[in-house]
């Protein structure tokens, strides 16, 4: 049986909270139904921490200056330099 609301009452739009707060309960009842539900409010994977491939800041500017020193150390000669007759 459905009831009208009176007039006399107000109704209020519920906040993000309320409405986060509410669809969590939810999702938790039927994760408490059905263990292999996942639904919107799941454990999210931990993301992999060690990447043994990635180089780090360190490395990266290390590498740089090594480039930038043999680089100057190339430039004794090229194309546009006086040759020798």
């Amino acid at each position: 049986k459905v009831l009208k609301i009176p007039g006399q009452v107000e109704i209020f739009d519920s906040t993000y909270e309320e409405k986060q707060a509410f669809a969590r309960e939810i999702d938790r009842q039927k994760r408490k139904e059905d263990p292999s539900y996942q639904g919107a409010f799941h454990e999210k994977k931990k993301a992999k921490k060690n990447q043994p491939n990635k180089a780090n800041r360190k490395t990266i500017q290390a590498y740089k200056f090594i480039t930038e020193e043999s680089k100057k150390k190339k430039k004794k000669g090229g194309k546009n330099t006086k040759r020798r007759k």
